[in-house]
């Protein structure tokens, strides 16, 4: 499972929320992140390096088209952020002991 800690968790999370607010025709692919250093000296994470995956294989290098987001489906595991954003998980595997807890800080 690549998202073990809370950033890969929150980018697996954001990339079942594209999915679902794209309705579906768009999935984000190999999300990578950087640390940076912002104007107030502070470490930040930066988002690089997305490919896409849509239904018609046109938006770059890269694009595996329904293919990719068939991919996208069968290996994306629900897991708390997802379950804290209540995102519908019809369709993906879903961790079970993943539920919304108000006491997660995200």
């Amino acid at each position: 499972m690549w998202h073990q800690n809370k950033l890969g968790s929150t980018l697996n999370a954001f990339a079942h929320y594209v999915y679902l607010f794209s309705q579906e025709p768009t999935v984000l692919a190999d999300l990578q992140t950087a640390t940076a250093v912002n104007e107030n000296d502070q470490g930040i994470e930066v988002l690089f390096y997305m490919m896409t995956h849509t239904i018609n294989g046109s938006s770059g290098v890269g694009d595996r088209g329904k293919t990719g987001i068939k991919t996208f489906l069968k290996k994306h595991e629900c897991g708390n952020q997802c379950a804290h954003l209540r995102l519908n998980c019809e369709g993906f595997m879903c961790n079970s002991e993943a539920v919304p807890d108000e006491s997660d800080d995200y």
